[in-house]
């Protein structure tokens, strides 16, 4: 099967493709998993653009299967997963738009094609179905004007977890570890779990 994208010569499948991905990881990039009204599920994968105390905050333009998603139930799932580290770390909770100026310094720190990217979501609204060249002609032509301000459809949600697991692989310990930390009244408790 000829290829018409750079990305895909050479590679023999999907889970060929899933390889190479995984093995430019991102250390920031998580899965986040949400559900629409419906109970249909989706995961795909984001970057977290903070982490403190309370909460994992990512970006996203507002016409989103996560934005809808997090509308209609704003309970999601976030994976971490450092497979060279033999580290994973979900975290389960309520997801929270954020005020716009959260937002706004979200995407001043943004890369100039992290930010060219969100003006060309803004511009198609969300399109399931696009035309890759005019991607590309959107994203080029953001690119070169980088706009120093977000587009309006820019916004920023927190991940407040109530419940997180970490699992890890001591060195030659045979077995991993696992340990869930849940939230109630504002305190963490701790057990180990079963890995």
């Amino acid at each position: 099967m000829a290829n018409d994208d750079a990305v895909l010569n050479g590679v023999s499948g999907p889970l060929d493709l899933l390889a190479r991905w995984l093995a430019d990881a991102d250390a920031r990039a998580f899965t986040l998993a949400t559900a629409s009204a419906d109970g249909t599920p989706h995961a795909r994968t984001v970057l977290a653009t903070g982490v403190d105390d309370t909460s994992v905050r990512f970006t996203t333009s507002r016409p989103s299967v996560k934005t809808a998603d997090l509308a209609a139930n704003p309970r999601a799932a976030g994976v971490f997963y450092w497979p060279a580290l033999l580290r994973q770390v979900t975290l389960h909770g309520a997801a929270v738009e954020l005020p716009p100026d959260e937002a706004r310094a979200a995407y001043a720190e943004r890369s100039p094609n992290l930010r060219a990217l969100a003006w060309v979501y803004d511009e198609l609204g969300g399109q399931a179905v696009v035309d890759p060249d005019e991607v590309r002609a959107l994203f080029d032509r953001h690119r070169d004007r980088d706009p120093a301000a977000p587009p309006p459809s820019w916004t920023t949600f927190a991940l407040r977890p109530d419940r997180v697991e970490a699992w890890w692989m001591p060195d030659g310990a045979g077995v991993a570890t696992r340990v869930r930390f849940d939230r109630s009244g504002g305190e963490w408790t701790r057990q180990y779990v079963l890995p």
